[in-house]
């Protein structure tokens, strides 16, 4: 049975939690709809959101989830192509397509949680080219915090956090 989209963003995000060693309280973590982000949870005693997206670049995500949907109505499809795939465009693509401040989060925080699925991403960027690029692009954007989480190896890439007045 395939999941919904809510049920696959609290998976993706309870491993995500637990790889960054956040203490979420018990119970909190909640698929909220728009014009929330995807996650509602409670993080030492504050309500947190974060907006889950995939790594990934739209041309291929389109061929590859073209050739799955194929794949999954007919049982066979013809092999994909050649295709060049560029680590650092696709998580730049990911920030700048996701930083359109849009929710109502009632002034809490709120962080980007990109993640690599290995479907429309191949695991193993290099954590220096990621943070790099997070450490560019955060500042420009309206996220408290930005993540880039490989679901496959099961570890944060890269992180940018704003840092807070004080």
């Amino acid at each position: 049975m395939r999941q919904s989209k809510g049920e696959h963003e609290r998976e993706v995000f309870g491993k995500f939690a637990k790889a960054a060693c956040f203490f979420v309280a018990p119970g909190s973590v909640r698929s909220v709809k728009p014009p929330r982000p995807d996650i509602s949870c409670r993080l030492g005693g504050v309500t947190y959101y974060f907006e889950l997206t995939r790594m990934l670049h739209a041309a291929t995500a389109t061929r590859i989830g073209g050739h799955l949907r194929e794949l999954s109505t007919t049982g066979r499809a013809a092999p994909l192509g050649l295709d060049s795939y560029d680590d650092r465009a696709a998580l730049r693509e990911a920030v700048k397509r996701k930083d359109r401040p849009k929710h109502e989060i009632g002034g809490r925080p709120v962080a980007l949680l990109i993640y690599i699925d290995g479907v429309f991403h191949p695991p193993g960027m290099l954590s220096e080219w990621a943070q790099t690029i997070l450490n560019c692009e955060g500042p420009k954007t309206h996220w408290a915090s930005i993540w880039l989480y490989d679901v496959v190896r099961g570890q944060i890439v890269a992180k940018w956090l704003r840092e807070q007045p004080g």
